[in-house]
């Protein structure tokens, strides 16, 4: 009985085992409908290289013999076009695109339909709206009317790989159209080099321009850019330049009314006056009637102190600023500099048309009239002195440029804000404020750098010394025992001063250090 049941198991074994032999997939064809998908070797590789708009498309082809086509297809936004091409071509250009991102797909296609699997890369075409485009070098970067027929111009670094060509162009006095290159024939051309253009035409109507011819970053098309149209009218100050003006004069242009009253001052002035650090001086350019510029006369120090300010003030970009002074020099013989105590020390020494005056300015030339100390009432800070430590806030109004005030040393900033209570209201035409005599770095680098100054009748109506127009805060040397003179705008009778200061800070630590503060009639 047990040999029957072998027999029987050992036939069904026989007759399915060729029913197991049917692979995975032919067991699936059955139920796949059409049959399995056969999909034709892809393109491989693909690259996008943008030009001027348009997109150049590369890829690397596949091996199936049965590709009938290449199927290119772009599209942006709402826009799609495609463009199919022989099985050989390995390249194909899309022209007038838009400045847009574009998605680029590519497949083969057999005769009979069956498409490979997509590749897909993206592009972007240069175009007049394109930013790389906008950043492009104008070759000039600032320039200046002289008169009525001359141009002085700075050229930026000349890019030798990408700019391939850049012209200015104008009319000359003659009615001629004259064309000319940019940065002359010069090997030592750079971002301080400027150059002067005299027998040019600028009459209402007349076009000044430069014309630019170059390469874009992975781009193969030889691009000619838009023309550069210089308004030669305007003028484009240096924030520096600006804030000297209206620091030491009080002028500025944000409004309207203003600014009348800032250009007549440029077209007008004769005598420009520079105390403290300024970026350059290219901007006297913009003074037509310029005659003298005058470096650091208004810093002083007490009155037999002993040794000599120099070098305090600071000129960054040393350069520029003497190519413009030669410049300015070459257009006007008249023209000097008058340079004390050795302020801007960058300025080389042999510019015959500079010369050194007195080295050391007291605060006793000024003759001032100071105000009896007698005559203030009391006086209040906002920051309390720590228990156990005197600042001597009575020290900073003393009129005594031997003693100083001192705040406590912490790691935190604060702003002190002092208010002097005078007995009655006192003519005050302006205000003295000392630094420390002291020369050791770690006391110099807490003295102040500005100072907030306002006066009042009756404690509620404040008024800035600089006026209206002026800034809020002075600037104030930091030479060891130097002398600020803060002269108000509005002289007048005041019984309060309000001074406003804020901890400078050395290492880690904060604090401020003043000799004093002396009002004068």
């Amino acid at each position: 009985m047990k040999m029957i049941k072998y027999i029987i198991v050992l036939w069904f074994s026989m007759v399915l085992l060729p029913g197991c032999s049917e692979s995975l997939e032919e067991t699936y064809d059955k139920w796949s409908g059409d049959g399995k998908i056969r999909y034709p070797a892809k393109c491989m590789n693909v690259r996008v290289i943008p030009g001027w708009e348009r997109l150049t498309v590369k890829w690397k082809n596949g091996t199936d013999a049965a590709t009938k086509n290449v199927k290119v297809t772009w599209s942006a936004n709402d826009m799609r076009d495609s463009l199919l091409l022989p099985p050989t071509d390995t390249v194909c250009e899309i022209s007038g695109l838009k400045n847009t991102s574009y998605r680029i797909d590519i497949q083969t296609i057999t005769e009979d339909g069956l498409q490979s699997l997509m590749e897909t890369n993206y592009g972007r075409p240069y175009s007049l709206d394109h930013e790389i485009v906008r950043t492009f070098s104008q070759g000039i970067t600032k320039y200046f009317r002289i008169g009525s027929n001359a141009l002085i111009y700075f050229v930026g670094q000349k890019d030798e790989e990408h700019v391939l060509e850049m012209k200015l162009h104008y009319t000359n006095t003659a009615g001629n159209k004259v064309t000319q290159d940019v940065w002359p024939d010069d090997a030592t051309a750079n971002v301080n080099s400027c150059y002067i253009v005299k027998d040019i035409r600028m009459n209402e109507g007349d076009s000044v321009y430069i014309s630019r011819v170059g390469l874009l970053p992975n781009c193969e098309d030889i691009i000619h850019f838009e023309p550069v149209v210089l308004k030669v009218n305007e003028r484009v100050f240096t924030s520096d330049f600006k804030t000297n003006i209206q620091r030491h004069y009080g002028f500025t242009d944000q409004t309207d009314v203003e600014k009348i009253e800032f250009e007549h001052f440029i077209d007008t002035v004769r005598t420009l006056e520079f105390d403290f650090d300024i970026a350059s001086l290219e901007d006297i350019l913009y003074c037509p009637k310029l005659e003298k510029i005058v470096l650091g006369k208004n810093r002083y120090y007490w009155e037999n102190q002993g040794q000599v300010m120099k070098g305090e003030t600071t000129l960054y970009e040393v350069e520029r600023s003497v190519n413009v002074l030669k410049m300015v020099r070459e257009l006007n013989k008249n023209f000097t500099i008058e340079r004390y105590n050795e302020h801007f020390p960058q300025l080389p020494k042999e510019l015959a048309y500079m010369t050194i005056s007195k080295e050391n300015q007291q605060e006793s030339d000024l003759g001032l009239n100071y105000l009896d100390v007698a005559l203030i009432d009391k006086y209040e800070c906002s920051e309390k002195d720590p228990q156990g430590y005197n600042s001597h806030l009575d020290w900073l109004f003393d009129n005594m440029p031997t003693t100083k005030w001192q705040t406590y040393t912490q790691a935190d900033l604060r702003t002190y804000e002092i208010t002097l209570y005078l007995k009655e209201a006192q003519l005050i035409k302006g205000i003295v404020v000392r630094q420390s005599r002291n020369t050791d770095k770690n006391s110099t680098s807490y003295y102040p750098d500005q100072i907030k100054i306002e006066v009042s009748e009756n404690l509620f109506a404040w008024e800035n010394v600089n006026g209206e127009n002026g800034i809020e805060e002075t600037l104030l040397g930091r030479a060891p025992g130097e002398t600020n003179i803060v002269y108000l705008k509005k002289p007048g009778k005041y019984q309060y001063v309000r001074i406003t200061m804020t901890d400078k800070t050395y290492i880690t630590n904060s604090s401020l250090a003043l000799a004093d503060i002396v009002l004068f009639q």
